[in-house]
């Protein structure tokens, strides 16, 4: 799992972890206290937890923006990371299908250089259905995976909200933390061959 995704797996963990100790406080106040003073100290918790919300959908922004800037830095051709040999295959008039482009791209999945030279030598020779990473595929896939965390956050959000127990018991059900704690595990095959996982 990449860094981009790991740390929105945490944002989404954190986040979680802040809702449910604070509906388990909710829950101790309505059975400790007075009822003007539960609800005093629950719209504090209420509080926290919007405020932590709006946090972590700020942190899986900022996280997309850093992680289309690094897509972008990894675009950069660069003479120095030219395989010579592989770039001969490509050149020397050798009938490459979509086999050995496959082997190629899989070789070189990180070098946005020799993805270049790949996917112009598919393009010219009309091998098709060929996916070869590029800047535009990275950064739909973390946009993808960002709306994502964020719409997990959002529900985490909506489960306290409508009723701490519901929260109570999507955590107690296990839906709820399943879908925190496996988020990013399995990623679609299109998201997994744009970040190379």
């Amino acid at each position: 799992m990449n860094k981009f995704i790991t740390s929105m797996k945490n944002t989404i963990k954190n986040y979680y972890k802040a809702a449910t100790e604070a509906a388990e406080k909710k829950d101790k106040n309505n059975s400790t206290y007075l009822a003007g003073i539960a609800a005093e100290e629950n719209a504090k918790l209420d509080s926290f937890i919007q405020s932590q919300y709006a946090k972590s959908i700020n942190e899986i922004d900022g996280i997309l923006e850093a992680a289309k800037a690094d897509s972008e830095k990894w675009s950069v051709l660069d003479g120095k990371k030219i395989d010579s040999a592989d770039l001969e295959l490509l050149r020397g008039g050798f009938n490459l299908g979509y086999k050995e482009l496959s082997e190629l791209v899989e070789k070189h999945s990180n070098n946005a250089t020799m993805l270049n030279a790949i996917s112009e030598y598919a393009s010219n020779h009309n091998v098709n259905g060929l996916f070869i990473p590029t800047v535009y595929s990275k950064n739909e896939a973390y946009t993808k995976l960002a709306l994502s965390a964020s719409q997990l956050c959002s529900s985490i959000y909506a489960a306290y909200n409508d009723n701490h127990e519901v929260l109570n018991n999507l955590i107690s059900g296990g839906l709820l933390e399943t879908g925190v704690l496996t988020w990013g595990d399995n990623l679609s095959i299109e998201i997994s061959k744009a970040l190379s996982e």
